[in-house]
């Protein structure tokens, strides 16, 4: 980091708990979220929390990131103006469906769904009690109440397309994809229609040639990504691998598809069949070698599992009720 920029309007409870990181270098793997636009969210309106803090009451286990749901309100503690409120209260529902920011979670993300994908709505900010158990009420810092700042501050505009360099974005936050194959140009883009519906379009040298119906979703793209199998594009979306506009799920008997890559340059992915977990490697399949692989849901049990090398793919799995650390990939025989 080179410089930090603090908002000029800043006081502490009062919103704009802004400021601007300039970086030394760009970051790659990690693409920026556009900033949302328009009129502040109508109260009662879903966004989703992401953090670094702890969990609440009296324990310490910052550091873990986590994400969990919220639903906005008209602000108590802190003015309306320049910030997006929510209240965590008792009876709580299950883990994640309702959340509130705590002690470090403060400079994380108020994510809300927009007509073309997720948008960043604000930066935690602060909250009424101090050990963030209900009943509480929590705050962000407005980023649109903020934007001409920003812009003038980043000389750059924060709604523009960002790229994250050549890795891979983390959590799967790339919405569009880019490859070559049998010479063709192949792109998929998410795309979202006036009521919200939300799909992958496959586009061959320009011309869509694949549509895919994804669930709706705010925070990371169920397009996982877009691959070159033989002359074939490969797409990987919601638990379903596409195969040159055959689903490849139907053909093989797999109720779900996931962690698809190419290994030494041969297909690899993970399967559901019959409630189990199972591996193909390159024509060859070994099934139901585990009861579950947590993936592509929230917090960094499902960002982060699995996860893949040059020459392995690694995770952990349940087998027979216990946890395992698992690697599978190319390794050299040791001689005797």
């Amino acid at each position: 980091m080179q410089e930090a920029v603090v908002h000029p309007g800043y006081e502490p409870g009062g919103g704009h708990d802004l400021a601007l990181l300039r970086l030394g270098a760009a970051a790659a793997g990690i693409a920026p979220l556009p900033l949302r636009e328009g009129d502040p969210p109508a109260p009662g309106s879903p966004g989703e929390l992401v953090g670094f803090g702890r969990a609440g009451g009296e324990t310490e286990d910052w550091g873990m990131k986590r994400t969990g749901r919220v639903a906005l309100a008209a602000c108590d503690g802190v003015p309306d103006e320049g910030n997006l409120c929510w209240r965590f209260t008792a009876p709580l529902p299950a883990p994640g469906e309702a959340a509130n920011a705590c002690d470090r979670d403060a400079g994380g993300a108020l994510i809300v769904a927009g007509s073309v994908g997720p948008r960043l709505a604000g930066i935690l900010s602060g909250g009424l009690g101090t050990d963030c158990l209900p009943p509480d009420e929590g705050w962000a810092s407005d980023v649109t109440a903020a934007r001409d700042w920003i812009v003038a501050t980043a000389l750059d505009d924060p709604l523009a397309p960002a790229a994250c360099g050549d890795l891979r974005s983390a959590g799967a936050l790339q919405r569009a994809f880019s490859i070559t194959s049998a010479g063709r140009t192949v792109t998929v883009a998410e795309e979202a229609d006036a009521i919200d519906h939300h799909y992958a379009v496959v586009s061959v040298d320009g011309q869509e040639v694949y549509r895919y119906a994804m669930l709706q979703h705010a925070g990371a793209t169920p397009i996982y990504g877009l691959w070159n199998w033989a002359g074939r594009w490969v797409l990987e979306v919601n638990g379903a691998l596409v195969v040159e506009g055959e689903l490849y799920n139907a053909k093989a008997g797999y109720r779900e598809i996931f962690n698809f890559r190419m290994l030494d340059g041969k297909p690899f992915f993970l399967f559901l069949k019959e409630g189990l977990v199972g591996v193909y490697y390159d024509g060859q399949t070994w099934p139901g070698l585990f009861e579950s692989v947590v993936h592509g849901a929230c917090c960094e049990a499902g960002i982060a599992n699995p996860g893949n090398a040059a020459a392995l793919t690694w995770f952990y799995a349940q087998q027979q009720g216990w946890w395992h650390y698992v690697e599978l990939g190319l390794f050299e025989r040791q001689s005797p």
